[in-house]
C-alpha cells in the first residue's frame, strides 16, 4: 500500500506540473501557437506518452492543419489523414480513441471551450501500452486550456479591431467637423467678397480674402484625402 501511495502521490505531482507548465507556455507565449510543440514535449515527458499532434480547424470547420507535431508524419499521413481525413478528427466534440500504427490506439480530444471547437488534440502511447483513465483526464484538461487561450487570443483580438474601428471613426467625426467648419468660413469669405467687389477702391481687401479662401481650399483638401 506504502509503494501504491508513494505512486499516486508522484503522479499527482507530475500532473500538476505539467498543468502548472502549460498554463506557463500558453501565457508566456506571444501566440498560443508558439507553444505548441514545448507542450506537446511536456506531455510526453511528464504523461508517460510516446508522442502527438495539435491540429487546429480551418475557417471551413471541416479540415485541420497540423501546427505541431512529434508523430512520425509519414505514419500519420498515411494511417490519420488520408484515410479518415481531418473528419474523423472534427465530426465530434468528444474524445475519441483511433487506429494508428498497426493495432495501437491514438487519442483525440476536441480542443474546445464553450461550444466552439477549435481543433484536436492527438496523443499516443508507447508501444504495448493502453492510455489510462489518468491520462485521458489530464489530457482533456490541457486541451480544455489550450482551447481557452485560443478563445481568449481571438476575443483580445476582436477587441482591438474593435477599438481600432472606434478610433477611425472618432477620426473621421473630427475631420468631418473640421471640414464643416472650414467651409462656414468660405461661405462667409465669400459673402464678404461679393461685398468687396462692388467697391473698387477696397482691391487690396478683396485680394486678402482671395488669398484666405485658397489658404483655407487647400487646407479643405488636405483633410479630404486623409
Amino acid at each position: 500500500r506504502v509503494q501504491q501511495k508513494t505512486f499516486d502521490l508522484e503522479r499527482s505531482n507530475c500532473s500538476l506540473e505539467l498543468l502548472y507548465r502549460t498554463v506557463r507556455h500558453l501565457n508566456l507565449a506571444s501566440s498560443p501557437h508558439e507553444a505548441y510543440r514545448e507542450l506537446l514535449q511536456d506531455i510526453e515527458q511528464l504523461a508517460d506518452m510516446h508522442c502527438g499532434a495539435i491540429c487546429l480547424s480551418n475557417q471551413d470547420n471541416e479540415t485541420a492543419a497540423m501546427l505541431a507535431t512529434t508523430l512520425d508524419r509519414e505514419i500519420c499521413k498515411q494511417q490519420l489523414c488520408e484515410n479518415g481525413g481531418c473528419a474523423q478528427c472534427l465530426q465530434t466534440d468528444e474524445t475519441q480513441f483511433l487506429n494508428f500504427d498497426g493495432d495501437r490506439k491514438i487519442i483525440a480530444i476536441p480542443i474546445r471551450d464553450k461550444n466552439q471547437q477549435y481543433g484536436v488534440l492527438l496523443m499516443a502511447p508507447h508501444s504495448g501500452k493502453t492510455i489510462e483513465a489518468w491520462q485521458k483526464q489530464l489530457l482533456e484538461t490541457i486541451a480544455g486550456h489550450i482551447g481557452i487561450t485560443i478563445n481568449s487570443s481571438q476575443q483580445a483580438a476582436e477587441n482591438r479591431r474593435l477599438e481600432l474601428m472606434e478610433e477611425r471613426s472618432v477620426i473621421a467625426r473630427e475631420l468631418h467637423d473640421s471640414l464643416a467648419q472650414s467651409l462656414t468660413f468660405m461661405k462667409i469669405q465669400v459673402s464678404l467678397l461679393q461685398a468687396e467687389l462692388k467697391k473698387p477702391e477696397n482691391e487690396s481687401t478683396t485680394e486678402k480674402i482671395i488669398t484666405e479662401l485658397r489658404l483655407e481650399i487647400g487646407r479643405a483638401s488636405c483633410r479630404e484625402r486623409v
